[in-house]
């Protein structure tokens, strides 16, 4: 699915395409095999166990009332885009500079500033 196809609650607070998320797809099927890979890549990327993986669940962390992964609530991105009260990083003014979002998009599963770009065009804020 092409982002020009998805809605902005399924893109993340930094970004991430949710549709593409294996977390997501896994939480929303209910079937957890596609987090085998996931789990093997995260370990090592992440030096956390497969099992941490594996027992993820996550609707997205638009979503206040649905399970999100563990560290969602930690996260430095979302705490700071709630804290301007914007659905995402696409809508803040220090967008180009910001380090918080930098710092994630080095961590994230997938490009995301692509998406957050893509946004902006949208929304007529580049």
């Amino acid at each position: 699915m092409s982002l020009k196809n998805t809605t902005n609650n399924s893109i993340a607070v930094c970004g991430i395409d949710c549709n593409k998320c294996p977390v997501f797809i896994a939480t929303v099927k209910n079937d957890f095999e596609p987090l085998k890979d996931f789990a093997a890549r995260g370990s090592k990327k992440w030096n956390q166990p497969e099992s941490f993986f594996m027992k993820m669940k996550c609707w997205g962390c638009q979503q206040d009332e649905m399970p999100r992964v563990e560290y969602c609530s930690d996260c430095n991105t979302r705490n700071c885009a709630r804290s301007k009260g914007y659905e995402n990083c696409a809508y803040c003014n220090k967008f180009e500079s910001c380090i918080v979002l930098e710092e994630q998009n080095n961590l994230a599963i997938q490009p995301s500033r692509e998406n957050l770009i893509f946004l902006r065009k949208k929304k007529g804020l580049s």
